[in-house]
């Protein structure tokens, strides 16, 4: 049999520095509060069963399920007329508004004529812009913050 060297274990508390005793209760909290953490799925289960037997005393053993289910029609008609008046609402604006279209009266190129404007550029321009998937505005300092200056900057 080999010889087994044994080892020696010196504990002296007093002699661990305040930070290091600091540390180690950090560490022993952390540690705790991981392992709590992961023990939540069968403290649930054990509180959800718990609940059940509840349940089954207070509703079936206790004969108060007629109430429960007077209170769950009840809850159910409520609910079921909530839904016949919403969707009734919803139909009414249907076949009021449904089919009214309101925009026929404005043109499809009313919005690039109205950039083009505002910012000074053709109306070829904007509708470049627009068909872009991603147009990206400068935010340094020595871009020019007007926008025809800054298109004529960039196809330069």
């Amino acid at each position: 049999m080999e010889h087994m060297e044994h080892i020696e274990i010196i504990d002296n508390p007093e002699k661990k520095s305040f930070l290091r005793k600091g540390a180690e209760a950090a560490f022993t909290v952390l540690m705790w509060g991981i392992w709590s953490y992961l023990l939540l799925p069968i403290l649930n289960l054990i509180l959800w069963l718990i609940g059940i037997r509840i349940f089954y005393l207070e509703l079936v053993a206790g004969s108060a399920y007629p109430e429960f289910l007077a209170l769950a029609r009840n809850a159910g008609w409520i609910v079921f007329t909530i839904f016949v008046i919403l969707r009734c609402w919803g139909l009414y604006n249907y076949w009021k508004f449904g089919k009214v279209n309101r925009r026929t009266s404005v043109s499809s190129d009313f919005g690039e004529r109205q950039l083009s404007e505002h910012f000074q550029v053709s109306s070829e321009i904007v509708r470049d812009l627009r068909t872009q998937k991603e147009v990206l505005w400068p935010v340094r300092g020595d871009e020019p913050r007007n926008i025809a200056d800054w298109l004529s900057a960039k196809k330069k």
